[in-house]
């Protein structure tokens, strides 16, 4: 039987919500390494929330009973160089997941990675996931895209689907610091390994946000809604 690893990374929110778009991990074999920190914050003053929740296993295992579990004390490590980005936390998400992964020493035949806030809907079925693999390519929203006489380029850092050689190959050769945006960085980074990305079809992947909370009924057209009312994160803690 095929079967494919998950890596869930990055701040612990929004998960109750976002878990209910993930069709994929009850139509395939799917195993789940998460990599977060033990706090997660989101505020917004132009809506007036201010959200701190403190992030245990039973947060993750109420919804992934056997999930392989890493959570981080921030305050244990020196990020204070980050000003502007948090492209050093991503990457240290990502480099402990895939660590994990590896770690178990079970073979798979591709792999995903995502965030704990994506919501996610796709037309194709669960089970296409696995033709995803493919040498030197990476799935995700979106192509690499480059634009403009500077040439300033582009990608989506939220979700990927590849093989455990591209996943990896990505993931292990990044710096652990990245001091530019995120989008263009990782964008150069793929490229200068001879790698590109392949953009999904019938494929949708928003960031759930609280102001979804307490809804019922809950589409990816909302969660696009309550995205862009929301913000930038970065603008609404200012």
């Amino acid at each position: 039987m095929k079967k494919m690893a998950v890596l869930i990374n990055g701040e612990f929110r929004e998960f109750d919500i976002a878990i209910k778009s993930w069709k994929f991990m009850n139509e395939i074999d799917c195993d789940f390494y998460v990599s977060t920190w033990d706090k997660t914050i989101q505020i917004n003053k132009k809506l007036n929330i201010h959200i701190e929740e403190d992030i245990t296993e039973e947060n993750i295992r109420k919804h992934i009973p056997n999930a392989k579990i890493l959570i981080s004390k921030q305050s244990d490590y020196d990020f204070s160089f980050e000003t502007s980005w948090h492209n050093a936390k991503q990457i240290f998400h990502w480099k402990n997941s895939l660590r994990m992964m590896k770690e178990s020493g079970i073979e798979y035949d591709v792999v995903m990675m995502t965030r704990p806030d994506n919501y996610i809907h796709c037309a194709f079925k669960s089970e296409d996931f696995f033709t995803m693999n493919e040498e030197k390519t990476l799935h995700g929203p979106l192509a690499i895209h480059v634009s403009g006489p500077d040439k300033q380029y582009f990608v989506l850092d939220y979700f990927f689907v590849g093989s455990v050689e591209s996943i990896t190959r990505m993931v292990e050769t990044l710096p652990d610091r990245m001091d530019g945006n995120v989008h263009g960085e990782l964008s150069r980074h793929i490229l200068s390994l001879d790698m590109f990305v392949k953009p999904l079809q019938e494929f949708r992947q928003t960031v759930v946000r609280p102001t979804l909370r307490g809804i019922e009924n809950v589409d990816i057209d909302l969660v696009d809604k309550k995205f862009w009312e929301w913000g930038q994160n970065h603008v609404n803690w200012e």
